[in-house]
């Protein structure tokens, strides 16, 4: 008689089952690895492996990479040379560097004229320019400034 509490079968075969199915889905996973060329980027888009390569900097054969190899720096124009012309660059210049100083109240505080400009007679014209347009900018920043501070304290009176 079989009593319906009793299993049948071996407890061998149980696990013979396991080991298929883990031995399975590890081989599926390892099959879908490797035949597909996309993968997940940081964001969750696809990509190639193509598009995944990443650039190295390549050094010349007989160039040792070390700390100490010197490295360049590039002015504040990114390509060295400043494109405008010579008085709009200074003008422009020093009358933001004025204007900004009048704002914080302390004149000649960031008052630089000099220039990456090759001549000295362009370098001479930047400088003229830079005085005169950080005088006009030291202008319109008080003449703001006090605007500024007229209307705060008109803010600040008892209604």
């Amino acid at each position: 008689m079989n009593n319906p509490n009793e299993k049948n079968g071996s407890p061998l075969a149980g696990i013979f089952l396991v080991l298929a199915f883990v031995a399975a889905a590890v081989a599926l996973i390892i099959f879908l690895k490797s035949s597909t060329t996309r993968s997940l980027d940081g964001d969750g888009r696809l990509r190639t492996t193509a598009d995944s390569l990443v650039a190295t900097p390549a050094l010349a054969p007989d160039e040792p990479a070390s700390a100490d190899a010197p490295f360049v720096v590039v002015p504040d124009t990114m390509m060295g040379t400043d494109g405008r012309e010579v008085s709009d660059a200074g003008y422009e210049d020093g009358y933001w560097a004025g204007y900004d100083d009048a704002h914080l109240g302390q004149e000649r505080a960031s008052y630089d004229e000099s220039c990456t400009f090759p001549t000295p007679a362009e370098r001479r014209k930047y400088a003229q320019n830079y005085r005169e347009g950080y005088a006009e900018g030291w202008q319109a920043g008080i003449f703001d400034r006090e605007a500024a501070d007229r209307a705060d304290e008109h803010k600040k009176m008892p209604q």
